[in-house]
């Protein structure tokens, strides 16, 4: 399931990233999105970017400024077909964020990312210090490198959290997570609500 996301200003429509909504739950409930070179072959890559800019110019000229986002579908030949838009900041823009300012800042061009946005780790509320203290060594970034987890939030009422694993690449980021599910007892087999497709 690709997605895109632009952002529209009086010059015109810029596309921000492309990803995957591959992090969904039991009930095929979205919960967090995959960013990255290895997400998306380059072919469908460039339709879903050409179809969004087109989307986008009709946003533009009914006067729309801001972040929307263009959701697809793909035909068992992959073949993309647009089905929703949202006219707001949406389920990725935090992690493509976290993309720009860590390239900007460690001049590290390419990085695979996972976001997750609702990951319950137990039954009972932790603090936010128990909660980094538990994940220190798989904080970003790990041993200096552009490498790790960031815990995006921590619910004050509920035993859940968000994060987004960081990585070069899918694989590398895919063991970084699975090492942070592992500090919570999470396997996946049993880990009903963080599947990943």
């Amino acid at each position: 399931m690709p997605s895109a996301e632009a952002y529209i200003d009086p010059s015109g429509i810029k596309v921000t990233y492309t990803c995957g909504q591959d992090i969904i739950g039991g009930q095929g409930e979205f919960l967090g999105v995959s960013i990255g070179s290895e997400v998306l072959p380059t072919r469908l890559d460039k339709k879903i970017r050409s179809v969004i800019e087109t989307i986008g110019q009709s946003f533009f000229k009914l006067g729309y400024r801001g972040f929307f986002d263009v959701d697809f579908v793909l035909n068992k030949n992959s073949i993309p077909y647009a089905i929703e838009s949202n006219t707001r900041r949406t389920g990725g823009t935090h992690a493509y964020d976290l993309k720009q300012w860590l390239a900007n800042s460690s001049k590290t061009e390419e990085l695979y990312m996972l976001s997750y946005d609702s990951f319950t780790y137990g039954t009972g509320v932790l603090s936010p210090a128990e909660i980094l203290k538990k994940s220190e060594r798989l904080l970003f970034p790990m041993k200096e490198k552009s490498a790790g987890m960031v815990i995006s939030f921590i619910s004050s009422h509920d035993p859940v959290l968000g994060y987004v694993a960081i990585g070069q690449d899918k694989k590398q980021t895919e063991r970084i997570r699975m090492d942070f599910l592992n500090l919570w007892q999470f396997s996946p087999s049993v880990d009903s609500i963080n599947k990943q497709r």
